[in-house]
């Protein structure tokens, strides 16, 4: 059993410090100051004593530990952000018996804080590497303090395992799950497995960003952000001026690459920046020391200021300011206080998010209040997302709806959900999600695969890579050609509709027109029942008019005279679904016109299929419908519109439309059936004399869909006419073996032997075994093979395999310039959602925490949790999580304010 003391961090961002009390002895993690309570004290007085901080509320409340202070052992400091070390100068003098234990960046900022203050520690400070450990020593026992390497916006973070006899406590304050950081390594996964293994007691954890339902954008993401804002947007003869954390060196070194680039100077000014540069020189972790100016000191200050004022356009000026805080550089320049000047149409950059609490937040609204009254230019977070005419799925109460991203609703983003694949176990479900949307100006990078599916995004927005192992995410700057991209290879709707309203379509205007009971009348004749059921019959009636209809006034079907059985099809199905109406049928000389309905059936079907050929699209609620009405519609458009292409080397249905809005329907509507059908082309079609029709067409295009896996095929034939079934069952009977390509099969390369136990004897045995040379040379192995050749499969493989998703490589990568709105999905959970044309899995980029909290948890699954760096607007979210994930209030889950005690059994 041991105590937690909640000194600092609890009810405020700021000031983190937390106690455990083992009995005999005491650890402490992290002593931060209350920046806030600071920066007020140094708008009087720029040099404030110990007890002028102290006395501002600036520091811990260490009393609950103060009168034991002979039983602290160790403070340890999990890294050099100054609310979590900047308080140590003013305390662990009182605490002479506890080291101070930190990663050498850390240990040199708190020199240089010691440095400023002309303060002299009793302590011994003592550097301990990332991924190291440290042994404490305590009364009767030793306690071991393992830094474990994490990301942050500063460089040799960790959070800290304590291993006590009492169990595994684990500090993990700030921090951010970072797979591609600028600088330093990723987080340490193997050692988080580890710790989880060996059973974590307590996990004290930073829910600062938990009410943020987004992950942690990686850095290398916002360094895309930075490059867009500084090369794309023209500073020609302007001022440009930067300001971010001066701690955040891997951000630093960011902008002085770029800065060279624009071929000029860079110069850091301020006491903090020199602060925390001088220390990374120390260590030898700053690549960039060459290429900046360091300006620190007062005097030197305003005389590098005047020459950049009088130059401006040969510089980039690197300041403190970014939080809005008065007395900082940029609050300096912009109340007159140095000799830099602002003129109209200079830029400023702010390349880093506001810390959110209410003074920072109204500081830097006034600060850019001030930069907008001189005309400056102000660039905040440059998101990264899609295009507004990125198709995306989403949903309502009345079922999914295939809809460009940047036309949804007011309404409709109130209860909005998407489909995304769980990353637990690769199933695609159905998950909340907000839409957002942000100005952008940049590159776009337009992505298209190997089967025909396409989006453009922005070049930090990532799409899903499939490696050895795993599925990560990449943004779009960083992809290649033939890189595997993930696909669906199945959804629907969580729930299926069997009936619509045809109120929902048509507007009621005439008055002629009556409603009564249900039916719809016309001058008392009944047109229709406004309950339409989802039967067999008005599939494939809706099929053959997606294939051959129009509604000019009635609806007409326009059909090759030879196709008799399609004729008796339409015949049958008109009857079936409006037995009111009156079918005609005009011969057309080659072609029969089939026609039947008033004009508000064709307004009807104008309303659920759009207005022309090149507008056509598939109605939204087919996508709701269940499986056997969607194979139905499905054939009977192939039956009108489709043909077999064969050759000797293909076999194949091949579809045509002039709609590029249909032929992404398609793609998704096979989707759903489990058929990943393939865009091929676009077709220029010459003129032409159409059936029926006198006149000539003039030049279009086709987009041209290509259905050919034999095992697709099958799945079809029973839906589809006699021409195309008899073709279907010659062609099976005759593949012994259907082979496959990306994206149905697997790239070999990319597969985890060690989790494959092949049969003996088999092609899979030979690949795995390398018994024949040649099976070296193949590239892919269909999932069919895989599962049919083993005995059994496990682990990330068994994943793929039973999964949702395909992978399907890049074909093609183009850049091009774009201005204007993008748009993205926030997706608790599962950081991802279907989008673009035909559908790919498109990762939700941002910056919060919720996920990367929750991520931390079920990493290192520990007994019991306590929500810190924040007052209850912040560590309540974090504890609605862990109720989520199934933690107890006040059993196993804790929420603490400053100077709460806990006992943990």
């Amino acid at each position: 059993m041991f105590k937690v003391y909640t000194l600092g961090g609890y009810s405020e961002v700021g000031k983190n410090m937390t106690a455990v009390d083992f009995g005999e002895d005491i650890i402490v993690f992290d002593a931060g100051i209350y920046l806030p309570a600071v920066i007020d004290i140094q708008e009087t007085n720029k040099n404030p004593t110990a007890k002028m901080i102290k006395d501002a509320g600036a520091l811990p409340d260490d009393h609950l530990i103060y009168e034991q202070r002979d039983k602290v052992r160790a403070f340890l400091i999990t890294h050099a952000h100054l609310d979590h070390v900047g308080a140590v100068q003013h305390i662990a003098n009182q605490y002479p018996n506890a080291v101070i234990c930190g990663t050498p960046f850390t240990i040199e900022v708190l020199k240089a804080l010691l440095e400023d203050t002309k303060t002299h520690l009793k302590n011994k400070l003592i550097a301990i590497n990332p991924n190291s450990s440290y042994m404490i020593r305590g009364k009767r026992t030793n306690y071991q303090a393992d830094f474990v390497n994490i990301t942050h916006s500063t460089i040799q973070s960790t959070f800290i395992a304590l291993h006590s006899s009492d169990g595994i406590i684990v500090y993990a304050n700030d921090y951010k799950l970072d797979n591609d950081p600028v600088m330093g390594e990723p987080p340490n996964y193997e050692k988080m497995k580890q710790l989880a293994k060996k059973g974590v007691k307590l996990l004290i954890v930073d829910s600062l960003y938990s009410g943020d339902d987004r992950k942690t954008h990686s850095e290398k993401i916002a360094r895309a952000m930075v490059e867009e804002v500084m090369l794309t947007i023209d500073h020609k003869g302007k001022g440009l001026v930067i300001t971010t954390f001066s701690s955040h060196i891997a951000r630093l070194k960011s902008i002085v690459e770029f800065s060279k680039k624009l071929n000029r100077k860079v110069v850091f000014v301020g006491r903090s920046l020199s602060k925390y540069v001088t220390a990374a020189k120390k260590i030898r972790m700053c690549p960039f020391e060459k290429d900046i100016v360091l300006v620190g000191y007062s005097n030197q200050v305003k005389s590098k200021l005047k020459q950049i004022n009088d130059a401006r356009s040969e510089y980039v000026l690197v300041c403190t300011g970014h939080q809005g805080e008065p007395g900082s550089i940029l609050d300096r320049i912009v109340s007159n206080e140095l000799p830099f000047q602002f003129k109209p149409q200079d830029s400023v950059i702010f390349a880093s998010k506001i810390i959110p609490v209410p003074v920072n937040m109204a500081n830097r609204a006034n600060m850019e209040k001030k930069l907008r009254q001189r005309d400056v230019r102000i660039f905040n977070d440059v998101h990264v997302s899609v295009l507004p005419d990125t198709q995306v799925v989403i949903n309502d109460s009345n079922g999914i709806k295939l809809k460009e991203i940047g036309m949804i609703e007011e309404d409709e983003k109130k209860e909005i959900k998407v489909p995304a694949f769980d990353p637990n176990d690769l199933k695609i479900k159905w998950y909340n999600a907000k839409v957002v949307e942000h100005p952008y100006n940049g590159k776009i990078f337009n992505i298209k695969t190997k089967s025909g599916r396409s989006v453009s995004i922005t070049s930090g927005h990532s799409l899903f890579k499939l490696e050895k192992d795993k599925i990560i995410s990449k943004k779009g700057d960083l992809l290649k050609i033939g890189d595997y991209l993930a696909i669906p290879k199945r959804f629907s709707w969580y729930k299926e509709l069997d009936a619509i309203n045809a109120l929902d379509y048509i507007n009621i205007k005439n008055n002629n027109i009556t409603i009564k009971e249900d039916i719809l009348y016309y001058n008392k004749k009944h047109l229709l029942n406004i309950n339409l059921k989802l039967n067999k019959d008005f599939a494939r009636l809706l099929g053959y008019y997606l294939a051959e209809g129009s509604a000019p006034r009635h609806i007409s079907f326009v059909i090759n005279k030879k196709e008799d059985d399609l004729l008796k099809e339409i015949k049958t199905s008109i009857k079936e679904c409006f037995p009111y109406s009156n079918i005609k049928v005009i011969d057309k000389g080659t072609s029969y016109e089939i026609t039947f309905g008033a004009r508000i059936l064709g307004n009807l079907f104008k309303s659920m299929f759009g207005e022309n050929a090149r507008t056509k699209k598939i109605p939204k609620f087919v996508f709701s419908a269940n499986e056997e009405f969607k194979l139905n519609f499905v054939g009977a458009y192939i039956n009108g519109d489709g043909c077999i292409d064969k050759g000797s080397d293909h076999f194949r249905i091949r579809i045509k439309t002039a709609s590029e809005k249909l032929a992404s329907d398609l793609l998704y509507l096979f989707t759903q059936l489990g058929i990943c059908a393939k865009f091929d082309h676009i077709q220029l079609n010459k003129k032409r004399f159409i059936a029926g029709n006198k006149k000539e067409t003039n030049e279009t295009y086709s987009y041209v869909i290509r259905i050919q896996n034999i095992d697709y095929l099958n799945a079809l034939k029973n839906y589809l006419s006699d021409k195309f079934k008899i073709q279907i069952e010659e062609k099976s009977l005759k593949t012994k073996f259907s082979q496959q390509f990306p994206p149905e099969a697997l790239p070999i390369e990319k597969l985890n032997f060690s989790e494959i136990v092949p049969k003996k004897g088999t092609y899979l045995w030979d690949i795995i075994n390398y018994s024949d040379n040649s099976v070296r040379k193949k590239q892919n192995i269909s999932k069919n093979l895989l599962v049919s050749q083993s005995e059994s499969l496990f682990g990330f493989t068994s994943k793929i395999i039973n999964g949702d998703l395909l992978f399907d490589p890049i074909k093609k990568i183009t850049v091009s310039e774009y201005t204007g709105p993008v748009y993205d999905f926030s997706v608790p959970g599962a950081q991802n959602f279907i989008g673009g044309f035909g559908g790919l899995m498109l990762h939700n980029s941002g910056h919060g925490g919720r996920e990367d909290l929750r991520d931390l948890v079920n990493l290192l699954k520990p007994e019991n949790v306590i929500p810190s760096h924040g007052g209850f607007d912040k560590t309540t979210p974090a504890m609605e999580l862990f109720k989520e994930l199934g933690y107890k209030y006040g059993k196993t889950a804790h929420l603490c304010q400053n100077n709460s005690i806990v006992q943990i059994k």
